[in-house]
This record gives structure tokens, C-alpha cells and sequence, in this order.
């Protein structure tokens, strides 16, 4: 493996005698490691995984019962503390902020009447994205992301929009196999539904704010209308679904979400079922005119609106259905026949269909062939049996009367979350139909189901008969129309879509992975970046494992997810450390791979209250000894052999939300808690430390990330980033610098100090530029985007070109190569290539490839990139005291140069260090 670390004095790289005095200004250790080879990679094994996981999933992927739950938790709470409310229209004034910058910056023209925006590119390089896309050979075959949307255009069973949690609306014209993003400077990439003018299949109407009840379902932003195929949108509602005020996080406030929408047969009326947010109250919303206003239908409030379809062929007659996740008196399926002006509960003869306070959420769909017949799916909302299918319920007379069907529990114990019910549009007599939701019978695929014979009989088809095999967690399915091409079902779950055009038969369904060019998957923070090599890196995903990078756009998933903070030794750059949810640390001695990872978390307390995505970080000055948080801190210094706690409490009474050692000076350590408070130590060693509270100054909420400046070898140099907003009587900012420890704090993002503030959003990570001579340039990612400064904090500017409006959760930044890479919680990875500052050495040896050689192998091509080079330059292979000068492969330019590697030189296993 290859390793480069500009902190250590080890080794100087020099191309050529006319270099050397230049050259000594980068100091730089490379290391190569020869492997044993690769078989030992197949045969190394994982620890059994036994962590009380509710769904054992194949290749060691499972998920706890009430992983769904904390994924909300660890995701609003942050955002939410201490108000116990995100302000409604946050988002929507955070981002009017950063017009307002673009604008200021000559990067954003406004047309005359106000509403057209016209985006110029500036000359500055722009953010690349670089996968996953799709994460590749996974159980499931390729996957991408979440989908929670699927809409197929009524006249062309090729034309298709899928809405992912939080990557916006993507659009196909050939039935899936390639997709194109279509909002992404919309003010909400968190799409919960779309509907498609069944007279005007131009015309799109989609819902935002993600309406699945789960921690990182990100609020909305009102409708957003396209009339032309998805090329532009006009945003509509934002004075009916989101207003000032706030309410309990409970209710996801924010924005509304709006999980449903409908359209009538004759395009006039649209209906939404909406979870209300602040003042936006739950329940269904009609619009008369093609959703430029909408109002509340009366009656029906009080719960979410979970769906709402129309009879087929009927303008008047429409179906909603209420569901509170954890009960309501107002739960249960409703009826109108003016349209949707009008609403009451369906008859219900003899009461067989559940309503009230001991139902859930409710999910139902109409038989498009026989519009009287509909089936209803509720989720169990007691303590108990919480999230397990309650019943399933079909009528055939318009809702007056119900009878129980014999349906497996395919939904369980997330019923709540991932929970659809769709009908074949085919005119048979009884209908088919399908249902859809968690990891339920995983090896033979219950958690997608398929009845032929109206709901008497079900059989399991998630697995389809090519053995193409469905991800979990399903949220959306949608059917092409009869007439308008090829039959076609699409399927949309945690992990991306697939399609199948065998419906309505016995046999097997036969499923077509369509993620390959998929953007959407949701990074959380802590992803990191190879020492040696910018193009290896890896990171913790949303429900798609742990993932690899390896240069292509295509990434691995290598082991568990929900996964979290990542580090990479950066002596021994062959072993990699990974989280993931809860109290859970894996190890890899072999680069990464697949199958390749253990446990590495004896000593860990499991009991601990800890966060769901859970702070972890090495020490890159002692690369033995790394961190973990729960409430208090565990340290190791035997590189994951053991841990011991070394401090008590440091949260008061919240869980550890970040960790950071001091580079060059591993006797200070910070934390930072979801409370608030920031502790540090200046007397940390093996076994030990002691903490000082230093939050004083600082506000009251989550912190996200500390950075300590490496130019200050004393560590007292350092910023913090904070969650929440800017509200009521907090009228700090974001992002927070010390100069002494924390004795005093300065706030850098807002005025007085700042005179092009930040915008009032979460910032979620911070990256100081070591090539900054004055130390004052730096980088945030927040839920809006990425922002520099470099004076320190008094001008902020945008950071965002080429990158869509998402919410970016962890920042890295290499200095050899320059590249600051994003990860985003719904659109996968970014890099952008930095500017050379005027500390940016003109000679550097900047990357290396390849970054493994099994020792014992045939020679290889060995490329170095950097700058700087001649054709004098010369590379040097060492191992322990012996070196071999090896002479390049002609040419050489300045920015690349090759060395044949032969197979006497990687012999046996062994540190190599490269020298140019």
C-alpha cells in the first residue's frame, strides 16, 4: 500500500540535484506494502455478527428493529436541538441566501420580472461528481440510493421519473437504463411524490419533503410543476406548506413532506396528502388550479395523509388515507364523491377495516381495471408489536364493506417506514396485486409479494426467476399504462430501482437492475481519502453498506451499513478502520476489501448511550492510537486490539457527536456532543486524560466538527461547527475559532465579525487549507452547500459550482493533490480541484499508482503523479536500509512520470518507501 504523510520528517523527495534546496521544502514519506498475495484475501473471515440485529441479511449486512428510528433520531435531533423544532422555511431562506451571494458574485443573473434564473459558469474548476454511480456488485447487484417516487408516463412505457430521498427528480427515456438528474438547483432535492397529467404527460407535479417517517427524511419545499418534460420547474405552495412558527420535532418540522399526490382524470383537480410541518397543518390538500393555490380539505386533519388516489374514470370520486405512525383518533381511509372537496370515512359495515388510535400508518391502492375494489395495508402502532403489519384489507364495493386477506407480514418491523401497495392496471378478473416493504423472509424475498388471485393466495417475488434479487426496504411502485408500450413495473426501495416486464402470471417475476447511472446515495460524515492515492477512498452510506472508491465511478460496497466514520492508517495504509451504526468498529489489515473485516471493539462498553452514526478518528502523529465516542471517550492504542475509556461524561447527558486530535500533537484531544458542549485536553496519553469544558461562549446546539489548525503545533488553534439555526434568542452563527484552547471563542460566520455572512443553516464539517500561508482559508459544508473563506471568516463566498443544492455532510481535503472532496446525504461524492495557494510547494510528489503489489507477483508499471518533475528525475524503491534507483519510463512530462517495477523488487512482503 501507498502511503504519503507531509506531517512526518522521514523522508525527502527530491527529483534531481538542480531540486534538491526546493525539494526539501515538501517533505513526504511514501510507503508501498507488499501484500502476501492474494489469496489470503479470500480466505480472511469476519467475526460472526451478533448484535442483536432483528434481519440477518446475506453477506453480513443486517439491520437492528429500530435502526429506522434512530436514523431520525441522530439526523433531526441535531438539527432540532435545543428548539425541539427546526424553523419552518429554513431551508427555503437559507437558500435565498445563497442566491443573494451568487448573485453578489456575478455567478447568478436574475431576469427582469423576478422569476427566471439564469446560472454562468465561472472559469474556476468546477465539482465533479465521482460515484457511486452505481456502488457495484452487491448482493443486489448494483445499487444506487433510496427511491421513494416512481411515476411512468402514461403514453411511453420508456419515459420514467424517479424521486430519490434527498437526489432530486431523474428522468429516463429508455426505460431506466440511463437517467438524468433534473433538479438540481431546486430549492428541495428530498422528493416525496410524483404525479404525471394523465392528458398532458409533459406536465409534472412533484411533492417534496420525503414522507417515510424515517430520521433523515429531509423536509420539503412545496410542489414543484414542470411543463415541459421535467427541462424547467416553477416551485408552487410555499405559502400552504411551510409558514413561520415551529413545533415538536415529532412532527419533522421544516417543510411540509408530501408523500402523495393526485391527479383527476380530467387534469383539473390535484390532491396531496401532506405531513404538516410548524403551522402547515396534516392531512389532504386540494388545489382547482394545476396547483398554483391549495387549501386544506376540511374535516380531514389531524394525521398524516400517507395516500390519495382518484377513481380511474370518475373526476368526483377519490380515496385518502390518514396515518399517524403511532395512532391517532383521525387514522383511516376516507372517501370522497365532489372531487376531494368533501371528505368522510368509508363505510365500513360491521367495522372489519381498523380506524382510529389502534391503527398506523395506512397504505392503500385502487384496482385501475375495477376502480370499486381497493386494498388498505395498516401498520401495528402498539408498543409491543410496533411497525408489524396490523392487517390486510380489501373491498370491492368503494369502501362500504371490508374482509380480511390472508396477506404475509411483509412489512415487518417497519411497516411504518417502508410499506407500498400497487394493483396491475391489466384488466383481470380478480386484479393483481402487489405489496412491498422490509428485509421480511430475506432469502426467499417476502418483502416484496405478489397476488394473482385478488389478495386470496401470495407468493414471494423480490428474487426473480434470473435470480436478480431486489435491495430492502421498499418505498415506491409503479406500473406503465396498458397500450403505451411494453407492460412494466418498477420498483423503488433503499437501495435503488428495478423493473420487470412479467406481470400477472404464475411464473417468476424477471427483474432488471436499472442503478447504473443513479447518482442518490446517502453519505454520512466521517468518509475519508488514501494518504497516497486521491483516488482511493471510502465512506459510510444510508442502508448501502461501507463503501470503496477506487477511481472509477463504480464503488464497493466492502462491509456494513448503515455505515459511518472511516480512517485510514496513515503509516500502513493497508489497514482501514470503519464504523458502523451504533457501537460497532471493523478492521481490515487487506486494503479495504471485501471480506477482509473484523470486529475491532473489544473493551467497548456496548451499553454505552451512544449516537446512531457514532464519532471515530485516529491519531494521524501515532497512528496506533485512535478515538471513539458514546457519552464519554474510548481510546486505543494498540490499533484496535483493546479499548479502555479514558474520560467520564463529556456530553452532559447527549452522546459524543465529533472527536479531533491535534495533528502533530497527540496530547490534545476535543470533543464536541449533540448537547452543546465542547471539552478538551492538553494532557491525553496512553490510558489517560483529563477534560475541561470550554463551551462557554459557544452556542447551545449539536456540535457537527472540530479542526485543529496543523500550522499551530501547540493544538490551541481550532475551529467548531454547529447544527440547528439561528432562532429566536440565538443569534450566534455556525462556525467558531479559538486561539487559545477555548478560553475564548470567536464567532467567523455571522456579523459583526463577518461582512458576507454564512447562510442560517446546519454547518456539518470544516477543512483548514494547509497551503494557506496566513492559515486563513478554510471550507464548510453545510445543508445548503459548500463555502470558503480565505480571510478567516469576514467574506464568505460560495463554493458551488457544478455541485447540486444538497445537504453535504463530511468535507476532506488532500492537500497533495488539492482535492476537496464532499460527500452528500442524497448525491453521492464530489471533488473539486483547489487552486495552488501561495504555499503550495511547485514540486510534490502527489499521488501513486497502483496502491497494492502482492508480493511474490510479476513486476508492474508503477505511476507517480505530482509537479515538477524533468527528465533528470529519478525514483528510488527502499526497503529498510536498502535502495534501488530506478531510472523512468521516457517520457517524463512535469506532472507524470512511470517506473517499471520488476518482480525481484516485490519479492517478499515488505514497507517500501518511494523517493523522486
Amino acid at each position: 500500500m501507498l502511503c504519503k504523510d507531509f506531517s512526518t520528517n522521514n523522508v525527502m523527495v527530491r527529483s534531481s540535484s538542480r531540486k534538491e534546496s526546493a525539494a526539501k521544502a515538501a517533505v513526504a514519506a511514501l510507503t508501498l506494502l507488499l501484500a502476501l498475495g492474494f489469496g489470503l484475501f479470500a480466505t480472511a473471515q469476519e467475526k460472526p455478527l451478533a448484535k442483536n440485529e432483528h434481519v440477518a441479511r446475506e453477506g453480513g449486512e443486517r439491520e437492528e428493529k429500530d435502526t429506522a428510528r434512530k436514523r431520525i433520531e441522530w439526523f433531526y435531533q441535531q438539527r432540532a436541538f435545543p428548539l425541539g423544532f427546526i424553523p419552518a422555511g429554513a431551508r427555503l431562506r437559507a437558500l435565498q441566501e445563497l442566491d443573494h451571494m451568487l448573485e453578489r458574485e456575478g455567478k447568478l443573473v436574475r431576469q427582469p420580472e423576478g422569476s427566471v434564473q439564469q446560472f454562468i459558469q465561472p472559469v474556476t474548476t468546477m465539482w465533479t461528481p465521482i460515484g457511486p454511480q452505481p456502488t457495484v456488485a452487491t448482493i443486489f447487484g448494483n445499487t444506487s440510493g433510496r427511491v421513494t417516487a416512481l411515476a411512468v408516463d402514461p403514453t411511453n412505457s420508456n419515459i420514467v421519473y424517479l424521486g430519490g430521498a434527498e437526489g432530486g427528480v431523474w428522468k429516463s427515456m429508455n426505460g431506466g437504463t440511463n437517467w438524468t438528474s433534473l433538479t438540481d438547483s431546486q430549492q428541495s432535492l428530498a422528493v416525496g411524490s410524483i404525479v404525471i397529467d394523465p392528458n398532458n404527460p409533459n406536465t409534472i407535479y412533484v411533492g417534496t419533503g420525503e414522507e417515510n417517517f424515517a430520521i433523515d427524511s429531509y423536509y420539503g419545499a412545496g410542489i414543484l410543476k414542470s411543463t415541459d418534460g421535467g427541462a424547467t420547474w416553477t416551485q408552487l405552495g410555499s405559502g400552504t406548506f411551510f409558514n413561520a412558527g415551529g413545533a415538536p420535532v415529532s412532527a419533522r418540522s421544516g417543510g411540509a413532506r408530501i408523500g402523495a399526490l393526485a391527479i383527476s382524470p380530467n387534469s383539473q383537480i390535484l390532491l396531496a396528502a401532506v405531513q404538516g410541518a410548524g403551522s402547515v397543518a396534516s392531512g389532504i390538500y386540494r388545489s382547482t388550479n394545476g396547483g398554483l393555490t391549495w387549501s386544506p380539505a376540511p374535516v380531514l386533519g389531524g394525521a398524516p395523509g400517507t395516500e390519495v388516489v382518484f377513481h380511474p374514470t370518475d373526476n368526483t370520486i377519490a380515496y385518502a388515507a390518514l396515518g399517524s405512525i403511532f395512532g391517532s383518533a383521525a387514522n383511516g381511509v376516507y372517501k370522497s364523491t365532489d372531487g376531494g372537496a368533501t371528505w368522510n370515512p368509508v363505510t365500513n359495515t360491521g367495522g372489519v377495516l381498523p380506524v382510529g388510535a389502534a391503527t398506523g400508518r395506512i397504505e392503500i391502492a385502487i384496482a385501475p381495471s375495477s376502480p370499486s375494489t381497493l386494498y388498505a395495508s395498516i401498520q401495528d402502532p402498539r408498543g409491543a408489536t410496533f411497525g408489524a403489519l396490523l392487517g390486510f384489507f380489501k373491498t370491492t364495493d368503494g369502501g362500504a364493506n371490508w374482509i380480511t386477506l390472508p396477506a404475509p407480514d411483509y412489512c415487518s418491523p417497519q411497516c411504518w417506514y417502508d410499506n407500498v401497495v400497487r394493483v396491475d392496471p391489466n384488466p383481470t378478473d380478480p386484479p393483481t396485486v402487489f405489496a412491498a416493504g422490509s428485509a421480511v423472509s430475506f432469502p426467499t424475498g417476502g418483502y416484496l409479494i405478489r397476488s394473482i388471485d385478488g389478495g386470496n393466495s401470495w407468493s414471494e417475488v423480490a428474487v426473480g426467476g434470473n435470480s436478480v434479487r431486489l435491495h430492502v426496504d421498499h418505498h415506491a411502485l409503479a406500473f406503465s399504462k396498458p397500450g403505451s408500450g411494453t407492460l412494466t413495473l418498477y420498483a423503488g426501495n433503499d437501495g435503488g430501482v428495478w423493473s420487470s416486464a412479467i406481470l400477472g402470471t404464475p411464473g417468476a417475476m424477471i427483474w432488471s437492475d436499472l442503478n447504473n447511472t443513479l447518482n442518490i446515495t446517502q453519505f454520512y460524515p466521517g468518509h475519508s481519502i488514501h494518504p497516497s492515492d486521491d483516488q482511493v477512498g471510502f465512506g459510510g452510506t444510508q442502508d448501502n453498506g461501507t463503501q470503496k472508491y477506487t477511481g472509477a465511478l463504480g464503488w464497493a460496497d466492502v462491509t456494513c451499513g448503515d455505515g459511518g466514520w472511516t480512517a485510514v492508517d496513515p503509516q500502513f495504509p493497508s489497514t482501514i478502520y470503519v464504523t458502523c451504526q451504533d457501537i460497532d468498529i471493523r478492521k481490515s489489515v487487506f486494503n479495504g476489501d471485501a471480506r477482509t473485516f473484523s470486529f475491532a471493539d473489544n473493551g467497548i462498553d456496548q451499553t454505552d448511550n451512544g449516537a446512531f452514526i457514532p464519532p471515530f478518528v485516529i491519531d494521524a502523529s501515532t497512528p496506533q492510537r485512535l478515538y471513539f465516542g458514546t457519552f464519554r471517550l474510548w481510546q486505543t492504542t494498540d490499533s484496535a486490539t483493546t479499548w479502555s475509556a479514558i474520560s467520564g461524561d463529556l456530553t452532559g447527558g447527549g452522546t459524543l457527536s465529533t472527536i479531533a486530535v491535534a495533528p502533530g500533537n497527540s496530547s490534545v484531544v476535543y470533543t464536541g456532543s449533540s448537547s452543546g458542549h465542547v471539552q478538551v485536553s492538553t494532557n491525553v496519553a496512553a490510558g489517560s486524560g483529563t477534560f475541561n469544558d470550554v463551551s462557554i461562549g459557544l452556542p447551545t446546539r449539536a456540535v457537527t466538527q472540530i479542526s485543529v489548525d496543523a500550522s499551530d503545533a501547540t493544538g490551541r488553534t481550532a475551529y467548531v461547527t454547529f447544527s440547528g439555526f439561528t432562532f429566536g434568542t440565538d443569534a450566534q452563527g455556525h462556525v467558531f475559532k479559538t486561539i487559545n484552547g477555548g478560553t475564548v471563542w470567536t464567532d467567523i460566520s455571522i456579523a459583526p465579525f463577518s461582512t458576507t455572512p454564512l447562510p442560517n443553516t446546519p454547518v456539518n464539517d470544516i477543512a483548514i487549507d494547509p497551503d494557506d500561508p496566513t492559515h486563513r482559508t478554510l471550507y464548510v459544508a453545510t445543508d445548503v452547500g459548500v463555502f470558503q473563506t480565505t480571510d478567516g471568516g469576514v467574506t464568505w463566498t460560495t463554493l458551488s459550482t457544478g455541485l447540486p443544492r444538497v445537504a453535504v455532510l463530511s468535507l476532506k481535503l488532500r492537500r497533495e493533490s488539492r482535492t476537496l472532496r464532499a460527500a452528500t446525504h442524497g448525491r453521492g461524492v464530489w471533488d473539486l480541484k483547489l487552486p495552488n495557494l501561495a504555499g503550495t510547494p511547485s514540486f510534490n510528489l502527489s499521488s501513486i499508482q497502483p496502491s497494492t503489489a502482492a508480493a511474490g507477483s510479476a513486476g508492474f508499471t508503477l505511476t507517480l503523479n505530482g509537479n515538477g518533475f524533468t527528465a533528470n528525475s529519478i525514483v528510488r524503491w527502499t526497503i529498510g536500509t536498502s535502495t534501488t534507483t530506478v531510472t523512468p519510463t521516457p517520457p517524463v512530462n512535469a506532472n507524470q512520470l512511470t517506473a517499471n517495477i520488476t518482480a525481484t523488487l516485490v519479492g517478499a512482503a515488505a514497507a517500501v518507501q518511494v523517493t523522486v
